[in-house]
């Protein structure tokens, strides 16, 4: 029986000119990326830390939102941040807690924006009315909660009647429009009746807090004729009462003999 030769195949060579990599030269090579590996650790970890509140990074600004302008300085005056001085050197817990003891100040969140700014946001009931309290001005947020005392009267806050309930009054303001709110300088409850108090003189007889925003509404068409008081008690029928001054335009004037109007 006849053995068969074995089949010879040609032994692959690398084209002319190539140089297959030595392990002298794969060890390079790995080492070079293992070090890139640890240098981008490094920098990561770098990074990381200067933007902690471990970082001796200066602080260049101190942000305060949600607060009111008055609100704000009592802020910057009590976290005492000075630009410049690091950032770890600020606990940001122990700011929290002393915001939060301000009046009016519900909630209080500081925080690090990165790089180097202090951010703190607050939410904060607003003065919305005010109300004699002994020889004080309570200042009251849209609830009725009092936000603080003051020894005078906030101006341009409407004052709410002492004696009265305050429920009613303060359904009256918020109902308010915007471009009226500013207008009404008090507000009291006459016998279950809802009264206004305008600015620069005259009453308003709401009745009561029922149907108000038609009654605004009336008001403030009445507003561009001067009257002793306006009675919207029934927004169908809105009256004036007193002496009346008619808006300029709508005035008549005798000029001789002839009638013109301005």
């Amino acid at each position: 029986m006849a053995t068969e030769a074995p089949v010879l195949r040609p032994v692959e060579q690398d084209p002319p000119g190539t140089q297959r990599p030595t392990g002298r030269r794969l060890r390079i090579a790995k080492g070079a990326v293992i070090g890139w590996s640890v240098v981008c650790v490094l920098l990561v970890v770098a990074a990381a830390w200067l933007l902690s509140w471990y970082s001796p990074v200066p602080v260049r600004e101190l942000t305060v939102v949600g607060a009111s302008e008055e609100t704000e300085q009592e802020i910057r005056a009590r976290v005492d941040v000075r630009l410049g001085e690091a950032i770890s050197a600020h606990d940001p817990g122990a700011m929290e807690a002393s915001v939060r003891e301000l009046p009016g100040v519900v909630a209080a969140d500081v925080q690090l924006s990165r790089p180097w700014t202090i951010l703190i946001a607050v939410d904060e009931r607003f003065p919305f009315a005010q109300f004699k309290q002994g020889d004080q001005y309570a200042i009251v947020d849209e609830t009725g909660e009092v936000i603080r005392t003051a020894a005078e009267p906030m101006k341009r806050l409407p004052e709410l009647g002492s004696d009265a309930e305050q429920a009613p009054m303060l359904d009256a303001l918020r109902a308010a429009p915007e471009d009226l709110i500013g207008r009404i300088a008090g507000v009291g409850v006459n016998e279950g009746q809802v009264v206004l108090l305008i600015r620069n003189g005259g009453l308003v007889q709401l009745g009561s807090t029922a149907d108000l925003e038609a009654k605004y509404n009336n008001l403030r068409a009445l507003l561009r004729t001067k009257a002793d008081a306006y009675n919207l008690s029934v927004p169908e029928r809105p009256a004036l009462i007193g002496d009346l001054t008619l808006p300029k335009r709508n005035r008549v004037e005798q000029q001789g003999d002839s009638t013109g109007i301005e």
